[in-house]
């Protein structure tokens, strides 16, 4: 990855952060607990998957949004519903 295209995710990450933050417009999607540390994780994830390109826009903020979801359903259920996305591991 390039310098600029370094500059460009820290700005992508201070987008997603605007939104999703803590005391943030849709801060209470996270219940105000979204640390810079997980949203980094999950915009890494999102960039290990392009099956739909990444331009760093509302649709790959929100593509974000729901893999910290996801991520936090997978660590915090209960129940193991892996068995019904193969492709997503549990993490321990």
């Amino acid at each position: 990855m390039t310098p600029t295209e370094w500059k460009e995710l820290g700005g992508f990450e201070n987008y997603c952060f605007q939104f999703y933050g803590p005391n943030k417009i849709y801060g209470e999607v996270f219940n105000h607990s979204l640390s810079k540390d997980e949203l980094r994780a999950a915009i890494k994830r999102r960039l290990n998957n392009q099956a739909i390109e990444f331009v760093g826009d509302s649709m790959d903020r929100e593509i974000v949004r729901d893999i910290i979801l996801f991520t936090r359903v997978l660590k915090y259920t209960k129940h193991d519903i892996t068995q019904y996305f193969p492709t997503i591991k549990k993490e321990q």
